[in-house]
């Protein structure tokens, strides 16, 4: 009993730590052997209480060199019911969308089949980073088959939504499939996003069709995997 009392006590103690501001994000924690004399507990109890944060996602540790703070995740819903910037700007958040990219490409065969196209016709590709309170956070590719979107490079694609212009054709998201997965950045994306090659992204994958069941955006999302926890909740 009395060990389970001392390691609540830690916990809660480094857990308060983090609430506090006292450790911020990139912080490096105090080491085991000092974290055992300041609380006067033994080193299996310490490793037990870090363990625990590192699963909860508050710190992850770094082999030879020790624990640091992570960022504070920011918990959204899947973006089927609610774009992710609308959710982030509701919770306060300061969001800014920069277009990289906008182009007509060929359409794979992957790409054909989600989109109901022929293989190798136009398909619009457009990517665009989200920054929140002026961090990186998510790159997203959308692809857009041409037919259904005549002209869209008259529109103001470096400046207005992606999701308005598709609402100005009459598309907008009634039913979606969803894949989630873990990736990992390559250095083009890791350069974008400010992450070494190679760390792990969660990567969402969207099939929307309108209410017609026309299949109108293959969108994938890349998310630093350090600053994003999805809820998806089928039940409302």
């Amino acid at each position: 009993m009395e060990k389970h009392t001392k390691q609540e006590m830690l916990e809660q103690a480094l857990r308060g730590n983090l609430a506090s501001g006292l450790w911020k994000p990139g912080d490096k924690l105090p080491s085991e052997t000092e974290l055992m004399q300041q609380y006067h507990v033994s080193r299996t109890l310490v490793r037990n209480v870090l363990a625990t944060l590192i699963h909860d996602g508050l710190i992850e540790s770094v082999h030879g060199k020790g624990s640091f703070v992570l960022p504070k995740k920011i918990h959204a819903h899947a973006p089927y019911k609610q774009l992710i910037r609308e959710q982030l700007e509701q919770k306060g958040y300061l969001t800014e969308n920069k277009v990289l990219e906008c182009k007509l490409v060929t359409a794979s065969p992957k790409l054909a089949s989600l989109l109901r196209v022929s293989e190798g016709s136009d398909v619009y590709f457009y990517r665009h980073i989200r920054y929140v309170d002026g961090q990186p956070f998510s790159i997203s590719d959308s692809f857009l088959p041409r037919h259904l979107f005549p002209d869209f490079e008259s529109h103001d694609i470096y400046h207005a939504m992606l999701s308005d212009i598709m609402e100005a054709y009459g598309y907008h998201i009634c039913s979606t499939n969803e894949f989630l997965e873990v990736i990992f950045a390559s250095s083009n994306v890791a350069r974008l996003l400010e992450v070494a090659a190679g760390y792990p992204l969660l990567s969402l994958e969207q099939l929307n069709y309108s209410e017609n069941d026309v299949p109108f955006e293959v969108i994938h999302v890349m998310f630093r995997g350090d600053r994003i926890r999805l809820h998806f909740d089928y039940n409302r």
